[in-house]
């Protein structure tokens, strides 16, 4: 069953909106950054003129466009600094990263290449070009290349991280839970891999499925996978009121994440029978997402349930104008229908 869930409108006008102080300064500040770059590349700019073959200017510059989110530029830049110095593997590597977060496999590919010419045993070259097999679905692929890194490093934990998602993409689950778990052994604070665990450990209800939640909370509170599926976990096994909880820590860090909110409004409804909390946190989904029809219908649920019928009908009618095919909606309508004619 999918859950939803978000948080009331007042709040979400806090948040999303802010005061126009609030969005006054947050201007200021990108005005500020925007005004320290440009400064930053006339600096740059002057130093180059006066050092025209110094590959490391150009690299610098590369540095804050990327920072400013100007891609293009900052390969332009490594260009540059490759023309001044192809053997610093640094450049390369540089230039591969800029591809791969631009979804553009293929130069990110071409670039880790370039780097491994340079240096043939380079473990960040290795790793690139093992992750940008795993996402074409190139398995073995990628598990030469990951080979190829840990045979440089034997302690990298993001090789072991990387062999644990390609054993769990071939359903290879006790191999994807040893190299989830040997990633953490080399680096104990490494958030994914524990989350990884904490999936996995839930699909076969294992005992230490709490643990993993709890390492990936220790590491991050801030993010909401670890609490979202722990509370979900727990949920499941009938601890409504640890779930209510984890769901609400959420919103410290993540105050629009509505799932967890969902959740919180199907508890309420469905196992403690607290119709008006239900309905609370059920308006808090719609208040923001104002599309979600199983908000609306579960709403109505809770509004027939204490017995406002008026509330209900209004909520079944708006999940069917949002889905029209929605049969828990038109069945809900039609036992108000019958109960008041």
């Amino acid at each position: 069953m999918i859950k939803y869930g978000l948080l009331i409108l007042a709040i979400v006008a806090l948040y999303s909106c802010g005061s126009d102080t609030e969005k006054d300064s947050e201007s200021l500040k990108s005005g500020v950054v925007i005004e320290e770059a440009k400064d930053s590349i006339s600096i740059v700019n002057q130093e180059i003129k006066e050092d025209p073959s110094n590959p490391e200017l150009y690299y610098k510059k590369a540095m804050i466009y990327v920072r400013q989110i100007q891609p293009e530029e900052a390969l332009l830049e490594l260009d540059r600094a490759i023309a001044a110095d192809s053997m610093n593997v640094e450049y390369y590597l540089k230039k591969s990263d800029i591809y791969y977060n631009l979804k553009n496999m293929a130069g990110a590919k071409v670039e880790a290449e370039n780097a491994l010419k340079v240096d043939k045993d380079n473990t960040q070259a290795f790793m690139r070009l093992g992750w940008i097999a795993f996402i074409i679905q190139s398995y073995e692929r990628a598990f030469g290349f990951v080979n190829d890194a840990l045979r440089e490093d034997k302690y990298l934990a993001e090789g072991y991280y990387l062999k644990g998602l390609i054993y769990k993409e071939t359903e290879d689950y006790p191999a994807a839970i040893s190299s989830f778990s040997t990633a953490t052994e080399q680096n104990n604070d490494y958030y994914e891999a524990w989350i990884e665990l904490g999936l996995l450990g839930a699909m076969a209800d294992h005992e230490l499925t709490t643990y993993y939640y709890d390492n990936a909370i220790r590491v991050d509170s801030t993010k909401y996978e670890a609490l979202y599926n722990k509370g979900y976990y727990v949920q499941e096994k009938g601890a409504y009121r640890e779930a209510l909880n984890l769901y609400s820590q959420i919103a410290r860090h993540n105050p629009s994440f509505y799932n967890a909110y969902y959740n919180r409004g199907y508890i309420y409804l469905e196992y403690l029978q607290k119709y008006d909390s239900a309905v609370y946190e059920f308006t808090r989904v719609v208040g923001v997402n104002q599309l979600n029809h199983k908000a609306f219908y579960n709403r109505g649920l809770a509004y027939e349930r204490m017995g406002d019928m008026r509330s209900a009908m209004a909520d079944f009618d708006q999940a069917l104008v949002l889905s029209p095919e929605y049969d828990l909606a038109a069945e809900g309508k039609s036992r108000i229908l019958e109960q008041t004619n």
